[in-house]
């Protein structure tokens, strides 16, 4: 199989052609269809965040479909379309019995290793390990079963592929983390692959069976330079100040502007 490998952090990526092992129990072989491009993984390879272990095959969120499974898998078969997910979960820790999944006992954070402790992929004999649990920047990628959601093959790969990680760390940044209530204001710094799935989060909590409705009439006046309100608005022309307007006199569709057209969203 063919993948991404970070070697050295601060160095580029190399593509490399890799033994990858069988999937033992529990696992499943994914062939990728698409991947996402999450910012951690920059981070990871640029340095900012260190003692990440190399040679490492990045990618935290992906989708594709099953190829084989191991011995006692149970809730997979080949041929399901699957999204992958970074965060393992045994089912029958502490953690995982009182409904708290995230912090379940065997997962591996920053390790590049399976729940099991030991990595399916090799270069020339030596491990190659596998980021975020799941590496998908690769051809094919060997999981843990509980990493690999199965989904309507309806529902087209590559745009399945985000919801591993950035749909689910938008979305839930408003319904989880913020809370949001119905008729609440938000303000959205940033849209690209989370900061628009913020935006659907405040849809979903605003209107379950609706659709988002911006003021097309409004428009945010700005000096080019540096956010700077244009001459002659002042300091009540400032973002800041819009938003707090929006919050206090208008509500959420006083605050909402629409988005600028004809660029692909960036996280």
């Amino acid at each position: 199989m063919r993948a991404s490998v970070l070697f050295e952090q601060g160095k580029p990526v190399q593509v490399e052609e890799l033994d990858l092992e069988a999937p033992r129990e529990g696992e499943a072989l994914v062939r990728m269809t698409a991947s996402g491009v999450c910012h951690s993984c920059l981070h990871a390879a640029d340095g900012s965040w260190k003692g990440v272990p190399v040679p490492i095959v990045l990618g935290d969120e992906g989708a594709g479909v099953v190829e084989a499974v191991g011995p006692g898998t149970q809730d997979l078969q080949v041929g399901d379309h699957v999204i992958l997910s970074w965060a393992p979960t045994c089912g029958r820790c502490h953690f995982c019995v009182i409904g708290r999944p995230n912090l379940c006992e065997r997962r591996q954070p920053g390790r590049g290793v399976l729940p099991d402790g030991t990595t399916r992929m090799s270069l020339r004999g030596q491990p190659v390990y596998h980021y975020g649990h799941v590496a998908t920047y690769a051809s094919r990628t060997v999981v843990a079963e509980s990493c690999a959601i199965a989904i309507d093959t309806r529902m087209p790969l590559d745009r399945a592929a985000l919801i591993g990680c950035s749909v689910m760390t938008g979305v839930g940044a408003v319904i989880n983390t913020a809370a949001v209530p119905a008729g609440a204001s938000m303000a959205v710094f940033g849209v690209g692959g989370v900061g628009l799935n913020v935006v659907q989060g405040g849809v979903m909590v605003a209107e379950p069976r609706g659709h988002l409705r911006p003021d097309r009439r409004a428009r945010h006046r700005c000096h080019p330079a540096a956010g700077r309100p244009a001459p002659g608005h002042g300091r009540a022309g400032h973002p800041r100040m819009q938003l707090r307007r929006g919050a206090h006199a208008g509500g959420p569709a006083a605050a909402r502007r629409p988005l600028p057209g004809g660029k692909a969203p960036r996280r």
